[in-house]
C-alpha cells in the first residue's frame, strides 16, 4: 500500500506539471495561431493539422491516461472535450478563411468564439489546478483525510459555530494500540496499510457532518458536531468496536488485528481548542493505561493523574 500511496502522490505531481505546462504551451500555440493570421503565410501543424490535439504534450498525455488513476474524473473529460473542441475550431479558422493580410476580415463572432473556448480550456485547467493544489496542502497523502495543517482552523470554526448556536460539540482523539509492534513485527509497509485502514474504517461509519483529521504518527482526530459526550462515546464507541471486528489485509494476503484507544472532550466556549485537545489527550493516556482498545472521557482532575 505504502508503494500505491507512492505512486499516487508521484500521479498527482506529475498532473500538476502537465496541466501548469499546458496553460503555458497553449498560450504560445494561441500566439502562433494569431501570427499565422495576421502576417499570412501557411500556419503552422499544431494549428492546421487534423489531429492537432493530439500534438500538444496535454493531448498526448490525456489520450495515454485517459479513464486511468486520478484521471478517471469528469473534470479530466471536461478537460478533453474543451481541449479537442479549442484546437477543432482554431483549425476550421485557420483553413476557412483568409488572413487579415489578405484584406479580408475575419467575422467577429468567429474570433469571439475562439477566445471563448480558449478561455473555457483556461478554466478548466485552472480548476484542476487549483483542487490538486489545495488537495497537495490539506490532506494527508497516504490516508486521503484533512491534515494537521488545516485541522485548527476549522476546530475553531467548529467552537463559534457550537457557541453561536448554543449546540454541543466534541472531539475525539484516537491511537491505535501498539502500532510500533505492528512496523516492528511486520514493516513499515504494514503499518501504512494499518493506517490506511483506521482512516477508511472511520470514514466509512462516521456521520455525513463529522470531520476527521490526522492529528501525526498513528493519531487521528474526530470532530463531532450537535453531539454531548453520551452521544459522542456512543459514536466512538461504534467506530471502536467495527475496527476491532475488522482487521487490516497486508500485503502478503495476511492480516493484522487493529485496535484504538479513544480520550473524548467538549468543547466549550471559554476553553481554547488547544486545551480541548489536550483534555483529550489526558483522556487518551487514561484509555492506555486502563487496558487500551477503549473510549475514556476527560473530568475535572484528570491532569493530575498523568
Amino acid at each position: 500500500m505504502a508503494d500505491e500511496d507512492h505512486a499516487s502522490g508521484n500521479e498527482a505531481s506529475a498532473i500538476l506539471d502537465v496541466i501548469d505546462d499546458a496553460i503555458e504551451e497553449h498560450d504560445q500555440w494561441l500566439q502562433r495561431w494569431h501570427r499565422a493570421m495576421v502576417v499570412g503565410g501557411e500556419p503552422p501543424g499544431d494549428v492546421v493539422s487534423e489531429n492537432a490535439q493530439y500534438i500538444c504534450r496535454l493531448g498526448v498525455w490525456l489520450d495515454i491516461n485517459k479513464g486511468r488513476g486520478l484521471v478517471d474524473q469528469p473534470a479530466f473529460q471536461e478537460l478533453g472535450k474543451t481541449h479537442h473542441e479549442m484546437h477543432d475550431f482554431a483549425r476550421l479558422l485557420a483553413l476557412g478563411g483568409p488572413g487579415i493580410s489578405d484584406n479580408a476580415t475575419m467575422a467577429v463572432e468567429d474570433y469571439d468564439e475562439l477566445v471563448g473556448r480558449v478561455d473555457r480550456f483556461k478554466a478548466a485547467a485552472r480548476r484542476i489546478l487549483e483542487a490538486f493544489r489545495k488537495a497537495a496542502v490539506e490532506l494527508d497523502p497516504l490516508t486521503g483525510v484533512q491534515n494537521r495543517r488545516v485541522m485548527m482552523a476549522e476546530l475553531e470554526r467548529e467552537q463559534v459555530r457550537a457557541s453561536r448556536t448554543d449546540s454541543p460539540c466534541c472531539i475525539a482523539i484516537a491511537d491505535i494500540d501498539r502500532f510500533k509492534e505492528v512496523n516492528d513485527e511486520h514493516g513499515h509497509q504494514a503499518g501504512d496499510r494499518v493506517l490506511l485502514h483506521v482512516a477508511g474504517s472511520f470514514l466509512a461509519r462516521m456521520r455525513p457532518y463529522d470531520g476527521i483529521y490526522r492529528y501525526g504518527g498513528e493519531e487521528f482526530i474526530i470532530v463531532l458536531p450537535d453531539t454531548d459526550l453520551r452521544s459522542a462515546r456512543i459514536v466512538a464507541e461504534r467506530l471502536r468496536g467495527m475496527l476491532e471486528a475488522t482487521p487490516a489485509k497486508l500485503a502478503d494476503g495476511g492480516e493484522v488485528a487493529v485496535t484504538a484507544s479513544m480520550g473524548l472532550a467538549m468543547i466549550e466556549d471559554d476553553v481554547t481548542v488547544t486545551e480541548t485537545i489536550a483534555r483529550a489527550d489526558r483522556a487518551l493516556y487514561a484509555a492506555k493505561d486502563s487496558g487500551r482498545n477503549r473510549v475514556v472521557e476527560w473530568r475535572e482532575g484528570m491532569a493530575d493523574d498523568h
